[in-house]
Parts: C-alpha cells; structure tokens; sequence
C-alpha cells in the first residue's frame, strides 16, 4: 500500500515476521527461536525519512525461571549450615520453565528435605507456604540447636549471594534467609511476582534513529518499547494508535533494502520466546524505491 504523505511521495506498509526471515547469528543460536533474524525487503526504499512502529505481536511463550547467562539466570539458590563454625553449603538449579508460586514452593521445600536427609544437623522442619489470606509466602522453621545456623539464599552458579532469584521471586529482600534458635514464621516482604517479562524491545540497528541515547549515553537501537500484558502462552498485541508516539525520524534521508530485528529486555539481552515468532508492522515513508 503506498500513497503521498507529508511532502513525501510514498509511504508503504511493511509487514515482518521471524517465521522464514534469515537468522542473524546462525541456525543454532538464539535466532533460531524467531526473535533475532534480518530481513530482505525485495526492493530498495530510498530517501526514507522515518519509520513508523504500526503493530508488534507474539506468544507470550518466554519463561520466568531461566537458566541462561544471556538472559540473567534466576533459578539458582544455595542452602548453608554452619555448626560450630564448620559451614556445608549445597547449590541448587531449577529446571527451566514457567512456574506459579506452589510449583516454586514446592522445588525449594524438595530441596530442603534433601539437603536435611544430607546433613542432620539441620533444623527438622524448614517448609515454605502461602498464606491463603494475605497471599505473602511465609517460611515456617523449627528451633536449632545452639552454635547452628541455617541459611537459604539466591546464588549464583558458585554459591555467591546475587540480587535476583527464586526467594526474591518469592518476595524474600536480598539476604541470607536464616532459621531462628527458636524457629517460628518469617514472613515475605512483598507479594510474589512470578509474571515473567513486564515490558519488551523491539530493536533494529538498520532502522536505529543514530541521534538517539539511552539513559546511559549509549546510542540505542530500540525502535519501540512494548509493555507485556498478556498471561504466558497467550498473543500479546501491541498496536500504535498514532504515528507519531512510534516512529522513528532520521536527520538525514537513508535507502533502506534490508533491516535487521530482535526482542530484547531492559539489559539488552535477547528474549528467548521457545520457538514463538516475533511479527512486526511497519509504516514507511519514502521518496523512490
């Protein structure tokens, strides 16, 4: 579709999908899953002066506990007990996927009955629960012997305390989570917030603005930021209601033929959709192609 617009002498609907679109990184790697791949327009667009973000839609397919460097693994923790000055830590890895509070609970208690059958000296009773009232997961320990301490905590891969993982999911501050001499309940600070991804980038370094800085000074690639509000496993549907609040302009006309597209997070890094393709519409203004 083409038409004149703005002193412009065309603008043409552009329609991009990482269905059959070409990886950008090769077969095997994260463009494989559909959200890093280049497209070939099949005509060259010359003198562009802007382009406008119209629709962005995929399956809300990306998991909440993750195990990828790339992407800010959240699935480790690390249970510790000191007697006596002698500390036994055990780290632990969740399975990939997308978990709700009683499926987490539920792996964290596994672990601890597995950790308490390894070492005896721990408390007899350490279980996590949800509070069917307030909704705040508690934990519930029992008393320790004198010159013991007990600790879970999220952790890297090496048992080092990180700040984000499945007790912060939980609603558990950033520390080690101790059991009392005395026991009793513990109770989170905040509600848990398993909902995965919150917002997305939709990127391009073909169709970057170049006179455009993130909050850090950097020049950014991202075209359009797209709040995710869709449950996981259901389309999530973003659609510009006006050019303007979506579009991209450029300072000096450029010919555009091929572009380049990827989903990523706040951190830059690309989102892993598990096979779930990235579709995109675009609005471009021209003056020959």
């Amino acid at each position: 579709m083409s038409g004149k617009d703005k002193g412009y002498e065309f603008t043409r609907i552009v329609r991009v999908s990482g269905e059959d679109a070409t990886p950008a990184d090769g077969p095997t790697s994260y463009s494989s899953r559909k959200t890093n791949f280049l497209v070939d327009f099949g005509y060259n667009l010359q003198q562009v002066k802007r382009v406008s973000v119209l629709s962005v839609s995929f399956l809300n397919t990306a998991f909440n506990i993750i195990d990828e460097p790339r992407t800010r693994s959240n699935n480790i923790f690390t249970i510790e007990l000191d007697v006596s000055g002698t500390t036994t830590a055990v780290t632990y890895t969740i399975e990939p996927g997308f978990y709700n509070i009683t499926e987490l609970m539920t792996v964290l208690n596994d672990a601890i009955v597995e950790f308490k059958t390894a070492n005896p000296l721990s408390p007899t009773s350490v279980v996590f629960a949800q509070n069917s009232v307030s909704g705040y997961v508690q934990m519930t320990s029992s008393s320790l012997p004198a010159g013991t301490i007990w600790n879970i905590y999220d952790s890297d891969s090496k048992g080092n305390l990180i700040s984000r993982g499945p007790m912060q999911i939980m609603g558990f501050p950033l520390s080690r989570l101790a059991t009392a001499l005395a026991g009793g309940i513990q109770p989170a600070s905040e509600l848990p917030h398993l909902q995965g991804l919150t917002e997305v980038n939709v990127v391009s370094q073909a169709l970057a603005p170049s006179n455009c800085f993130d909050e850090k000074t950097q020049a950014s690639s991202v075209l359009v930021v797209v709040p995710v509000t869709a449950p996981f496993g259901v389309l999530n549907v973003f659609e510009c209601k006006q050019d303007v609040l979506c579009e991209v302009t450029y300072p000096s006309s450029r010919n555009i033929q091929r572009a380049d597209f990827s989903l990523r997070d706040r951190f830059g890094e690309l989102i892993d959709l598990n096979g779930s393709n990235l579709k995109l519409t675009l609005r471009v203004w021209f003056n020959t192609v």
